[in-house]
């Protein structure tokens, strides 16, 4: 027998004294590891450690935007003929796992979700995506931790090693006739939504490619169906010395004038941009292509001052990096590096980008956005970003700084997206009613069926 100590779970104390047993250990790695010189990038690691958990995975806005992301064009295909499913059905799949897992603990496998066209092998497939055996979770979690601690060549702190329950969010057992269990049924949503990335990453760079474009499409229809005011054009081709150049992905025109500028980057945000001692270092593919969008909007700027190219452009107008992931969040020494690797990059390409065409960029996650998008008016989105560039907010978010200066809580604005529209066009059919003589016997299929209904309900609401 194994010396290891039992844990009854059913005693709430047990939980009690687990946590506080973590919240310990924490307490004493960071009296080795925080100090005066980077208890600034502690506050950074901390964030992307709680605020996600704060925001949920499991809301219309988030499952929308990554279902139009990565649930169309090559990036679907691409995810159909690699695993068998359509993105859509795969997220009906794991919707329908999610609702029942809610119920309770250690539930029988859903077998099919006919009302939702699902298939056996369909939902087979996808729980062979999002679960493993109890010991697989756990030979996973170790190899996991031994990658992340053998490419950063450090020992992890335990709060900060990384999850193998965000790979598989579903534990089955054998010995209970395969029922499953998630100890964390949010991270399913999470798994079939931002996940996607992981399942379409092999597919190489035009599949990545692809998703960037989606992106791109995404935040200028998000900012016209929530500003309605404002003309959000795509970049426009130009050509100088011979070469054919793009402005910038997003133009955000009132009357003549461009008043907002965006450049979109949908770089995953890597495990060591987010826990490393030195993500800039630990993190470089991804902090170059943050920076060269930097690079990308100054050099719009000098080209428009110029008169290389012919554009009204306020004097005002923000320089935003726009991404999908929470890149630099809570983290103004980590911009000052960004910005410090753009003028780099400056220099080295063209001289002529001056001090006037370097505005301070402003950097935000397109679920920050969207908050601020959804306040009054076009108005106000504009004075939050002018109000980023200020010193005293340096480091902060774009949703503390819109909260900060409009702290009155004002009635939201809402999208009419509709994810039935990305859901059905998956192929995942309307729900129809069934006479009694149809339904299959027994208690599972039933089970499958009503929480099908409650899917269609929530995805058409």
């Amino acid at each position: 027998m194994s010396d290891r100590p039992s844990l009854d779970t059913k005693d709430f104390n047990s939980i009690v004294d687990l946590v506080n047993t973590l919240r310990n250990v924490e307490g004493e790695e960071s009296k080795v590891r925080v100090d005066a010189t980077n208890i600034l990038i502690e506050m950074h690691r901390i964030s992307h450690r709680q605020f996600a958990w704060q925001n949920g995975w499991v809301n219309r806005a988030d499952i929308y935007r990554y279902l139009y992301v990565y649930g169309q064009g090559d990036s679907a295909s691409y995810f159909e003929q690699t695993y068998g499913l359509s993105v859509a059905h795969f997220f009906g799949a794991c919707f329908t796992i999610y609702l029942g897992l809610l119920e309770g603990p250690w539930s029988p496998q859903i077998e099919h979700v006919n009302q939702l066209g699902i298939s056996s092998d369909e939902v087979k497939q996808t729980y062979n995506m999002i679960s493993d055996e109890i010991w697989g979770i756990r030979r996973g979690a170790q190899k996991l931790l031994r990658h992340f601690e053998d490419r950063m060549k450090v020992a992890l702190p335990v709060i900060y090693q990384p999850s193998y329950i965000r790979v598989k969010p579903v534990f089955r057992s054998a010995a209970m006739n395969n029922f499953v269990i998630s100890p964390l049924p949010s991270l399913i949503m999470l798994r079939a939504t931002l996940g996607l990335y992981y399942d379409l990453s092999p597919g190489g760079t035009a599949i990545m490619n692809d998703a960037t474009n989606r992106f791109e499409d995404y935040s200028r229809k998000v900012i016209k169906e929530y500003c309605p005011d404002f003309e959000v054009l795509p970049a426009e081709k130009y050509k100088h010395e011979g070469n054919n150049l793009d402005t910038p992905d997003v133009l955000i025109r009132q009357g003549e004038q461009v008043v907002m500028v965006c450049e979109c980057k949908a770089t995953k945000l890597t495990f060591e941009a987010q826990y490393s001692d030195d993500p800039i270092e630990d993190a470089k593919t991804g902090y170059s292509q943050i920076a060269k969008a930097v690079y990308q909007l100054w050099k719009f700027f000098s080209h428009v001052r110029r008169g290389i190219l012919k554009m009204d452009v306020a004097a005002t107008a923000p320089a935003v990096v726009l991404t999908l992931d929470s890149w630099g969040q809570m983290a103004g020494t980590l911009r000052q590096q960004l910005i410090a690797e753009a003028e780099a990059l400056a220099a080295a390409k063209d001289a002529e980008i001056t001090v006037e065409d370097r505005r301070r960029p402003v950097f935000t996650p397109i679920q920050d956005l969207e908050y601020v998008l959804s306040g009054p008016s076009e108005q106000e989105v504009l004075e939050t970003f002018y109000a980023a560039i200020e010193d005293k907010y340096l480091g902060w978010g774009l949703l503390q700084i819109r909260r900060e200066n409009h702290p009155e809580r004002m009635p939201l604005k809402t999208t009419t997206f509709s994810l039935g529209e990305l859901c059905h066009g998956g192929r995942i059919s309307p729900m129809r009613r069934r006479r009694r003589t149809e339904r299959q016997p027994g208690p599972q299929p039933a089970r499958a069926d009503n929480l099908a209904r409650a899917w269609l309900r929530r995805i058409n609401a």
